[in-house]
């Protein structure tokens, strides 16, 4: 399945670019909307920094405060979700599926 490139979040459009390489796996700007994730990572690895960085759109969005714990909970949740979408996909098509 291709990358993608262009996400809606909360009625915003956000890119997704696969270049970042500062060391980190990757970063988001809610300012300008921008998602980055390092190139050359392992599939599951970019899956769950692209999901990571989508939870930090939202946590800006939701406007949920409390930036101390932000980044911990964030890392906890997207890898625990992705994994709960993988294994079952039948639920990723209930949610995903208007009525």
């Amino acid at each position: 399945m291709k990358r993608p490139q262009l996400i809606h979040i909360l009625g915003r459009d956000y890119s997704i670019t696969y270049e970042l390489d500062d060391g980190d796996y990757g970063s988001c700007d809610t300012m300008q909307c921008e998602i980055e994730v390092r190139e050359g990572m392992p599939r599951v690895e970019e899956q769950d920094t692209v999901l990571h960085e989508v939870m930090h759109a939202v946590w800006a969005l939701m406007d949920i405060g409390n930036r101390k714990v932000e980044e911990h909970v964030v890392r906890k949740m997207a890898t625990g979700l992705l994994l709960v979408l993988q294994q079952n996909p039948d639920l990723t098509k209930y949610l995903v599926k208007p009525e």
